[in-house]
């Protein structure tokens, strides 16, 4: 057993109970004579120092498995994936749904901001979502436009006229693809 608050001794019975709230904690039965309570030890971060003491006498009285380093290893490499997989997931469904409330815009002209730079055109955040379509540089007529990388622009090569990350334009929205999850948007001048 070990010692918490107020001289009481509780012993560990070693079973998980349920798991808490948050996804760090696990509930562990602990016995005080015949009377049982329950107690909440929060992964490596106790509340309070009497909570520490008691997870760390756990630990020393070898009354809780201590993981290997090469079982910590696999499953700090798991959470990573999982963190990964959540956060692509994320993204999607947040482009999705970005997409799909643009798809009201077709035919519309709205505001927006260059948000990237490429070879193949400019990426334009929409105001009204944040959600990104590409003007593409073969579709823009009125001059030859080529990359400028070294200054995040797209320059016309006879007029001059640049696009530089940043700058606020205003365009058309020329087509939605939910499947692709991808706008196609034109320049509105």
């Amino acid at each position: 057993g070990f010692a918490a608050g107020e001289g009481a001794t509780y012993d560990v019975t070693g079973s998980q109970t349920e798991v808490g709230e948050s996804a760090n904690e696990f509930t562990y039965e602990l016995n005080a004579g015949t009377k049982a309570e329950n107690y909440a030890i929060v992964g490596l971060f106790p509340k309070s120092e009497a909570d520490f003491s008691k997870l760390l006498s756990a630990y020393l009285n070898k009354e809780t498995d201590i993981p290997s380093k090469s079982e910590l290893e696999e499953k700090c490499v798991h959470c990573s994936e999982m963190e990964k997989r959540a956060a692509d997931a994320e993204r999607d469904s947040t482009k999705l749904k970005q997409m799909e409330y643009m798809v009201g815009y077709i035919g519309k002209v709205c505001s927006g901001v260059i948000s990237g730079v490429s070879k193949w055109g400019l990426f334009v955040a929409v105001d009204i979502c944040k959600g990104e379509g590409l003007v593409r540089l073969e579709e823009m007529k009125d001059d030859f436009y080529y990359l400028d990388e070294d200054n995040y622009q797209v320059l016309g090569f006879h007029h001059g006229k640049a696009y530089k990350l940043g700058d606020p334009v205003k365009v058309l929205v020329k087509k939605v693809d939910l499947q692709q999850k991808q706008m196609d948007l034109a320049f509105d001048e």
